[in-house]
């Protein structure tokens, strides 16, 4: 997985892609492989958003709910801006407020200085 890292920061989104793929059939339940891959289609644009959002599945299938990378990774710019991935983290049960509609957009606020934030649990 790392090397599909490596080779995505060099702009080597085909060798990413064989790395990445690699990686997913050793560890076919690792929720980082199926994140990183996310992050790698997504990243790619959106010719491949339907990869990416199917990679993302596969992620919060397998445990990935870390709500501030989702709402923080530019490389999930073009997953985000999706009209289905909000869907998908309601799917997953995953309340991360504010992202693309995620459990309809209505508990995303904003403090004072402008910046977004979940409500009090």
């Amino acid at each position: 997985m790392n090397r599909g890292i490596v080779h995505d920061l060099r702009g080597e989104p085909n060798l990413a892609e064989i790395d990445f793929k690699k990686a997913q059939s050793c560890n076919p339940n690792d929720k980082d492989v199926h994140y990183n891959l996310a992050r790698h289609y997504s990243a790619r644009g959106v010719e491949y958003l339907d990869l990416a959002l199917k990679a993302m599945e596969n992620a919060l299938r397998n445990g990935f709910a870390d709500c501030s990378r989702l709402r923080a990774d530019p490389d999930l710019a073009n997953l985000r801006g999706l009209q289905g991935f909000g869907d998908t983290l309601d799917e997953f049960r995953l309340p991360c407020y504010g992202i693309s509609g995620a459990f309809s957009g209505s508990y995303f606020s904003q403090d004072q200085s402008g910046a977004s934030k979940d409500p009090p649990s």
